[in-house]
């Protein structure tokens, strides 16, 4: 277990340092662009030049970015219709719903009662931690 957590600081550290060294490189690139456009436009048409090409590679990787971050699509279900569990719970809180809202009052008093029972006993929690975790 020690060893997995090592490896683990020890990658980002790397990563880190990484980004860091990047970034250096990065800001060297822009200078080089910034020093290659002066001699075409004037200092300020150069600096404009160089914060629009930064400001393109920045949308691409943010576009890049924004695929990685979309929620996945759900995978088909297993052959020989086997459900999920994320399917079957889905599915009885889609049932419970229309049930809690028309009798939302006994459902928030009972969640309360449960709340307060659950807080004031611990021999009540470790027991429904029991009931929950065989």
């Amino acid at each position: 277990m020690r060893d997995a957590i090592a490896r683990s600081f020890i990658g980002l550290a790397v990563g880190l340092l990484s980004a860091i060294v990047g970034l250096g490189g990065g800001g060297f690139l822009a200078a080089a662009l910034y020093l290659a456009l002066i001699p075409i436009a004037t200092p300020a048409g150069a600096a404009a030049l160089t914060g629009v090409a930064l400001l393109a590679l920045t949308g691409v990787l943010l576009l890049i970015a924004s695929t990685y971050l979309r929620p996945r699509k759900p995978s088909p279900a297993p052959s020989g219709g086997a459900r999920s569990e994320t399917e079957v719970v889905s599915e009885l809180v889609a049932a419970l719903v229309p049930h809690v809202r028309r009798h939302l009052p006994v459902a928030i008093g009972f969640s309360f009662a449960a709340g307060l029972v659950l807080g004031i006993k611990p021999s009540a929690r470790r027991a429904l931690w029991r009931s929950l975790t065989r």
